[in-house]
C-alpha cells in the first residue's frame, strides 16, 4: 500500500513537473504570478493553450478575483462554467454579443480581440500615435481594434510576436494572455516597457 501511494505521489510530482515545463521561458515569471493569482489548473497546465471566447472571459474572471455575479445571463449559448465570467464581462463592458442572443463561447480569440477586451477593461482611453506602423503587418488589423492595439502597444502589454509583427489574428494562448494581463496589473518583474520584442517573448 505504502508503495502505491509513494508511486502515485511520485507520479504527481512529475506530472506537475512536465506541466511546469512546458511553460516557454519568457512567461516563467507569469506562470508564478498566475499561480498567485489563483488561476485554475486547466490553464495552468496548457500554456500553449489557444482560447475560446468562454476561456479568454474566465481567465478575465479568475484574476479579478472571481467577483460574486447577482446579474441574469444575457446569452443563450453559454454553459454554467462560463456563465458567472460571461455575466460578469458583459456587466462591465468588457465584451458583447454576436447577435441573436449568442456569445459563441467555443469561438478563437485572436490578438486584436484580446488587446479590446483590456481596453475597454481600461474604459477605453483617448489614443494617438503612429507606433503601429513601426510592425510590418500593422495593415492587418481591423479597423475597430486600431484603438485597442495601439493602446496596448504604447502601454507596453503588447511587444509583437517578432522583432517586426505584432500578428493582431494570431489565436492568444494562455501564456501571452497571462503575460500580457501581468503587464496590465504593473507586477511583470521588470520586464522590458517596449513595443519592440526582446529575443525570448512572444506577447
Amino acid at each position: 500500500m505504502r508503495k502505491l501511494v509513494a508511486f502515485g505521489l511520485m507520479a504527481m510530482l512529475l506530472l506537475g513537473s512536465a506541466a511546469a515545463a512546458d511553460w516557454p521561458s519568457w512567461a516563467v515569471d507569469a506562470q508564478t504570478w498566475a499561480v498567485e493569482q489563483g488561476i485554475s489548473e486547466s490553464f495552468l497546465s496548457a500554456p500553449s493553450m489557444e482560447l475560446t471566447r468562454g476561456q479568454t472571459v474566465q481567465l478575465l474572471y479568475e484574476v479579478a478575483g472571481s467577483p460574486t455575479v447577482s446579474e441574469e445571463l444575457p446569452f443563450t449559448d453559454v454553459s454554467s462554467a462560463y456563465a458567472d465570467a460571461v455575466t460578469w464581462a458583459a456587466g462591465q463592458g468588457y465584451v458583447q454579443g454576436t447577435g441573436d442572443g449568442k456569445f459563441r463561447p467555443s469561438a478563437s480569440v485572436t490578438r486584436q480581440e484580446f488587446a479590446a477586451m483590456l481596453y475597454r477593461q481600461a474604459e477605453k482611453p483617448a489614443v494617438s500615435g503612429q507606433q503601429l506602423h513601426y510592425f510590418s503587418d500593422w495593415s492587418e488589423i481591423a479597423q475597430w481594434a486600431q484603438d485597442s492595439m495601439l493602446w496596448c502597444v504604447q502601454q507596453g502589454l503588447l511587444q509583437g510576436k517578432s522583432q517586426d509583427r505584432l500578428a493582431p489574428t494570431a489565436p492568444i494562448t494562455t501564456a501571452e494572455a497571462v503575460v500580457i494581463m501581468q503587464r496590465a496589473q504593473g507586477d511583470s518583474g521588470g520586464a522590458e516597457n517596449t513595443v519592440y520584442l526582446r529575443g525570448d517573448i512572444d506577447a
